[in-house]
């Protein structure tokens, strides 16, 4: 899903930016990418995907759910 994957792009380049760190450092390409192909509808999902951990749920999970959410329609 491109555009879901563009979104995401384009909010880790905000995350990235907020805390002064290179993008890769909030998630790696290929954690975005089984993201946008996965697309997780709720945590036990998110937590499934390969590279998102309990810390970065926490951290990012409701952010990514939305993105994902406003991506699919």
């Amino acid at each position: 899903n491109e555009v879901l994957a563009a979104a995401l792009r384009a909010w880790r380049r905000s995350e990235a930016r907020k805390f002064g760190v290179p993008a890769f450092r909030v998630f790696p390409d290929r954690t975005l990418l089984a993201l946008a192909e996965q697309q997780p509808a709720n945590e036990s999902e998110l937590l499934a995907v390969k590279g998102v951990g309990p810390a970065l749920a926490r951290k990012y999970g409701e952010k990514i759910l939305a993105i994902v959410r406003n991506a699919a329609g």
